[in-house]
């Protein structure tokens, strides 16, 4: 569809039974100039263009890919009060995480599943969602053979293979037990994990240890070069690693060496040099004194990629504690395992939502292609969910090097992604686009409302078992696993609202409560009103608000939608923010947000930002912020 506005502004048609006759003039409709806004397919803009019109192409599409009856589910549940309150709720419990690292131990000691010795259980955990020995890809099927040779369970790959072809050994997927794993992210009983703990709410995850680049058992590489290095870094590396720790007195700070590392161009999923630095840094001193003190050291020094695990481990602690919202579109899980994608979502339970895996876009060492490469795999896809890789992949401009792209390309990555976020990361912030926080907290209504697929930044294997990484790049998660999601999804009753439906009513959210969303909230966005929720999407301040934080404009789009969401910051207010919470915290910040953190409840009606902050809510919609 096209429409022209002539110099007056009026819209006049361009077809249809008033149109008027095609001009020959080079402008279309006489002197007047011309100025047209092409939705819909790039042909629409091509013609007038031709014609010498001024055109514009509105970046648009249709709400669920053009299904019927998903997209009357995404009207109805956009701008439901049960669910904007949700929302709040398990965002709120998200941002308000502070991940500290406390331990390392041995797998069987801290999944109490893999402890072989009082199970009898021969057990592994794995990349993604579930997957059977028989469907698994090569790079995984590597990562068993070599597992099976660390523990002893056989002697020789060929033993291994057969003893996994006999059924002797489970599986299961790594975020069924709290845990994560990059790549193929086998997990056994006697490797060394790390432990990250949320000191406030007690809640723990882990992460095995990073391996560094290249031939790696993660990639699916095997060898003699493979298990010795398992091997030595289950017997030198992880004792020296727990010493440390313990000399030191403290666990590490998780939160603040991750905002420190996204100021130094790290994106904290496929870089990781500052952030690796930094925490080697925090234990440089204890480590020093050990007996294998060098070796360790320069294990530590040489891998640039040993805090992607850290920052694995406390994405899943983050978005661990945003599950099990009732009502809640906020995706908490989102996994690969080399064949199939799946996500899982805060109000749906444990249930997977999965789609065949995508191909990585990238660039590939020397004497290696797309035909080689494995599709994509890997649980490290959770740090984009927690608002880090492809979503802060404006602070990192180096990477597109290695994973491709320009740095433009980059920045608009980040602001593409606020569009299908619920707030904005009040720690993590992006120097590039004027100090505005990550974008954090996928919805599935905004995916499918946008078509925007989440990205993601990641290694290539290689397709066979035993060769390991062969590149680096980009992909999106398949949309079919949100729309999936969305079916699922019941629409609650109007009249219960979100205070009814959930079991701790201390989260501070529900009719009246502070910052809530519900019907009759104070200051909450009420179903079917044109300004957006307190989690608010539009990530840009309106024009004459400048110290404001806008509630955006409505989408729309055909969800008939009350909370919008905009591209990212306007570009000339590049200091803008989002209306989640308030961000005037650094990497030290308190948890306090404006989205409800600090749990007050009754008719307090906090709907402006938490104390100390220079923002408050607008409810107006932004303008010059609509797409």
């Amino acid at each position: 569809m096209t429409a022209a506005l002539d110099g007056s502004g009026a819209s006049t048609a361009l077809a249809g039974q008033d149109a008027p006759p095609p001009s020959r003039h080079p402008a279309l409709l006489g002197e007047a100039p011309v100025r047209i806004a092409a939705v819909g397919v790039p042909d629409f803009a091509e013609v007038p263009r031709t014609g010498g019109a001024e055109v514009t192409a509105l970046d648009w599409r249709p709400p669920a890919a053009g299904a019927p009856d998903l997209a009357w589910r995404l009207a109805e549940l956009t701008g439901h009060p049960a669910v904007e309150a949700a929302n709040q709720e398990a965002v709120s419990r998200l941002l308000a995480v502070r991940p500290v690292w406390t331990r390392v131990l041995p797998a069987r000691e801290a999944i109490g599943a893999l402890d072989d010795r009082t199970s009898g259980r021969r057990l592994l955990l794995h990349a993604g969602p579930p997957i059977a020995w028989p469907d698994m890809c090569g790079p995984m099927r590597a990562g068993v053979i070599g597992a099976a040779l660390l523990e002893g369970w056989a002697e020789t790959p060929e033993a291994a293979q057969h003893l996994a072809d006999s059924g002797a050994l489970e599986f299961e997927p790594c975020h069924h037990h709290e845990a994560v794993g990059p790549m193929g992210g086998i997990v056994s009983p006697s490797m060394p994990v790390l432990e990250v703990e949320d000191a406030a709410s007690g809640r723990r995850a882990y992460s095995n240890l990073n391996e560094g680049a290249g031939r790696c058992l993660r990639y699916g590489a095997l060898g003699a070069d493979v298990m010795e290095r398992l091997r030595w870094m289950g017997e030198v590396l992880a004792p020296a690693l727990s010493a440390a720790l313990r000399a030191r007195g403290e666990g590490v700070d998780l939160r603040a060496i991750t905002a420190q590392a996204l100021q130094m161009g790290d994106e904290c999923h496929s870089r990781n040099t500052a952030a690796s630095a930094l925490l080697l840094r925090e234990l440089a001193a204890e480590l020093s004194t050990g007996e294998h003190a060098r070796a360790v050291l320069r294990f530590l020094a040489d891998n640039h990629y040993w805090f992607l695990n850290f920052s694995m481990a406390a994405a899943k602690l983050a978005t661990s504690a945003a599950h099990g919202v009732p009502h809640s579109t906020l995706v908490t899980t989102f996994a690969r395992n080399g064949v199939e994608v799946g996500i899982r979502v805060a109000g749906l339970g444990d249930s997977w939502f999965t789609a065949p895996a995508t191909q990585v876009r990238g660039l590939y060492f020397a004497g290696y292609g797309p035909e080689d490469a494995n599709p994509d795999i890997g649980d490290s896809a959770i740090t984009e969910t927690y608002g880090l890789g492809g979503f802060s992949l404006a602070a990192a401009p180096a990477i597109t090097g290695f994973v491709g792209g320009t740095v433009e390309e980059a920045l608009a990555t980040s602001r593409e992604m606020a569009r299908i976020s619920l707030a904005r990361h009040e720690a993590y912030r992006l120097p590039a686009l004027g100090g505005v926080g990550a974008p954090v907290g996928i919805d599935v209504r905004a995916v499918l409302d946008t078509g925007i697929a989440p990205v993601v930044t990641t290694g290539i294997s290689h397709r066979k078992p035993g060769i390991g990484q062969i590149g680096a790049g980009l992909t999106h998660a398949p949309l079919e696993c949100f729309r999936k999601a969305l079916a699922a999804t019941e629409v609650p009753p109007f009249a219960t609202g979100f205070a009814g439906a959930l079991a701790d009513p201390a989260g501070g959210v529900g009719a009246g409560s502070a910052g809530g969303a519900g019907a009759g909230s104070a200051g909450g966005a009420r179903a079917g009103s044109a300004a957006a929720t307190a989690v608010g999407r539009a990530t840009g301040p309106s024009a004459d608000l400048p110290s404001d934080t806008s509630a955006g404009p409505a989408r729309g789009t055909g969800a008939d939608s009350a909370a919008g969401r905009d591209t990212g910051p306007s570009p000339d207010l590049p200091s803008d923010t989002s209306t989640g919470p308030a961000m005037s915290t650094g990497a030290d910040s308190a948890t306090d947000t404006a989205v409800g953190a600090a749990k007050r409840t009754g008719t307090e009606a906090a709907t402006g930002p938490s104390a100390g902050s220079a923002t408050r809510t607008s409810t107006g919609s932004a303008p010059g912020s609509a797409r």
